[in-house]
């Protein structure tokens, strides 16, 4: 399976990240940090972005979770781009939805988050499909202060699980890891709320 696949899977199952074997997938680990820059320092300003964004990445789990399932029971071989194309079509399908499903939308901006957070924590499914039904409630109840912290802690996560992890080669513990995440997190908030956070 290719690199993007099991970096998808990865992130449903909570196990090690994959390991980088060809020039090309360093490409991805910079894609994520960028995209894990925007996400800390202007998250909060793209709003409706992040709807969108929402809503690829759940379609992008639930492929990702398919795709899981097959290989783990071993019904088939699948080609190397099968992956790739169910979760991407999957994540494509989960954006056009949520375009015209606002208010969903924000409901899984704060679930996917604290969804992802709790199995990078636990990798435990039922507590973080728990986190992600508090996510979205906290979404909906309090949307813009929690869309700053959502984006910040994505933000955070995606540089550093997404992307520093797999191109430093430094073995560090989980929670390290986890801490620096945690530590960037904290920052991208800090810029958020002052820079954004005064109309809230």
């Amino acid at each position: 399976m290719d690199y993007v696949s099991e970096l998808a899977l990865h992130l449903v199952s909570g196990g090690e990240l994959p390991q980088l074997s060809s020039p090309f997938c360093y490409l991805l680990p910079v894609i994520l940090i960028v995209l894990g820059l925007f996400e800390g320092l202007m998250g909060k300003k793209f709003y409706k972005l992040q709807i969108y964004l929402a809503g690829f990445t759940f379609g992008a789990t639930v492929g990702a979770t398919i795709i899981g399932f097959i290989e783990a029971k071993n019904w088939f071989t699948m080609p190397d781009i099968v992956p790739l194309i169910v979760i991407l079509g999957l994540g494509i399908l989960g954006l056009v939805l949520l375009s015209r499903l606002i208010k969903f939308g924000i409901f899984l901006c704060g679930a996917l988050v604290l969804f992802f957070m709790a199995n990078i924590v636990t990798g435990n499914m039922v507590i973080s499909l728990i986190a992600f039904v508090i996510g979205g409630i906290l979404a909906l109840l309090m949307e813009k202060p929690v869309m700053v912290v959502a984006t910040s802690l994505a933000g955070g996560f995606l540089i550093v699980f997404g992307g520093a992890k797999p191109l430093i080669p430094v073995q560090l513990n989980h929670w390290v890891w986890f801490a620096i995440a945690l530590a960037v997190s904290i920052g991208f908030m800090t810029f958020q709320f002052k820079k954004y956070g005064r109309n809230d």
